[in-house]
């Protein structure tokens, strides 16, 4: 990923520039989200493009675009709410990815996501054999909906 970081700057683009393009041609906010070969492709395309002349205009229609999320069984326009909580899953699994890099520093960063990939995997047999632990998400999930406006 830092090849992409590297092509990013270059072209300077922001966190958000990044996110829109992610949105627009995976239908994923987040690199993490994304698979080995998108990883590449989008490389690639970020090497290939040019650096942009300043004062280029910003395009409404990819401004909307990029407000689409794709889901495996339908389209729908993304709301401020569905944006924060993805942002909020990214960032977090961001952190977990940097956990999982310190209790094995000579991890790298795609092999540490992949771990992070495997966590997330397990979880439900690791709830389903830990009540206590089952009980606690239960008693988050509760929380989240009383919070509801």
């Amino acid at each position: 990923m830092g090849g992409i970081d590297a092509e990013m700057q270059r072209l300077g683009w922001t966190t958000e520039q990044g996110r829109e393009h992610l949105m627009k041609y995976y239908g994923k906010r987040s690199r993490l989200l994304l698979t080995e070969d998108e990883l590449d492709n989008f490389l690639l395309y970020l090497q290939l493009t040019d650096t942009p002349t300043p004062n280029t205009p910003v395009n409404t229609e990819e401004q909307i675009k990029a407000a689409i999320v794709v889901f495996p069984d339908a389209i729908s326009m993304a709301s401020p709410e569905l944006n924060s909580a993805i942002d909020i899953a990214c960032e977090q699994l961001n952190e977990f990815v940097d956990y999982l890099q310190t209790l094995d520093p000579e991890l790298e960063h795609h092999e540490a996501i992949t771990a992070a990939s495997i966590t997330l995997n397990l979880l439900p047999r690791l709830f389903e054999a830990n009540p206590v632990l089952a009980d606690g998400i239960r008693q988050q999930c509760q929380s989240i909906r009383d919070n509801r406006p």
